[in-house]
């Protein structure tokens, strides 16, 4: 099977062309309808790229800030991210912690900041085809909670900082949403303390898939064309206005936002 490449100018042009075409050409696996062997390519140059914006798609902006402080904090504990969603309860291999913790496997899980080794490595050499991200580690045990990330890989190409990102499994509705701003926000922090901008942003996906309960009868080739055409901004996001230097992160503006925020949640738990 032969490699499908999407390239639009957005994440939410590319996002709403793939959604239409797995509604119209995706084959029935499972309670799925799923693509295989697809590549999204769009531009990753200001803090609005990675984040839809279309109306098709509400996502909730208050989950994304609740999930990208859990990222960015380094915690893999089920405590700091229930309580802006119950479902990692339900996926967690010891109901304590959790395998799909990016930000804690990028951090600290094999000792080292990933995210250093990468500004350190293209920092050394512009040219490396080294700089990754790991995401995936082997396991020889069942799980209910399998990262759906493998990688990142990051190259500076025309003075440009390009992120890679390669997936075993995306679920287009409940998954990429949030995944990807996550990983445009990393690219861009690294642009910023290399010194160079920030640009192409590709992820492939073994598989994509919608999950039949998530699919409206209404969702005709028709009306997805309409939604590409009505793409819309939401205004409650703009603390992405302003994207640190990775090494300015914990004393951002955005980093403050996102702590005050999680913290509010968790004072109206008690």
């Amino acid at each position: 099977m032969n490699n499908t490449t999407i390239s639009r100018q957005t994440f939410d042009d590319a996002y709403l062309s793939l959604f239409r075409m797995i509604l119209m050409y995706g084959d029935k696996v499972g309670d799925t309808r799923e693509l295989r062997n697809i590549t999204l390519n769009f531009l990753n140059t200001n803090a609005w790229d990675g984040i839809l914006m279309n109306s098709f798609r509400a996502m909730s902006p208050k989950y994304l800030m609740g999930e990208m402080y859990w990222y960015l904090s380094g915690s893999n504990l089920l405590k700091d991210i229930k309580p802006h969603a119950k479902f990692w309860e339900k996926i967690s291999d010891d109901g304590e912690t959790s395998n799909s913790a990016y930000g804690y496997i990028m951090l600290k899980k094999f000792g080292y900041d990933q995210i250093q080794y990468v500004i350190d490595t293209l920092k050394n050499d512009s040219a490396s085809r080294q700089a990754c991200i790991h995401i995936k580690v082997p396991s020889d045990k069942p799980t209910k909670d399998m990262n759906c990330t493998y990688a990142l890989q990051f190259m500076i190409r025309n003075n440009k900082l390009e992120c890679y990102t390669y997936m075993r499994s995306t679920d287009m509705w409940l998954g990429i949403v949030y995944d990807v701003p996550f990983f445009c926000l990393i690219q861009q922090m690294i642009a910023k303390e290399l010194g160079v901008a920030s640009g192409r942003y590709s992820h492939t996906m073994a598989s994509c898939h919608i999950y039949d309960r998530d699919i409206q009868d209404e969702w005709d080739d028709t009306y997805m064309t309409k939604e590409i055409e009505k793409l819309k901004k939401k205004s409650d996001l703009k603390l992405w206005h302003e994207v640190p230097k990775y090494s300015d992160l914990k004393e951002s503006n955005l980093f403050k936002t996102l702590k005050l925020y999680h913290e509010e949640v968790l004072n109206n738990e008690k």
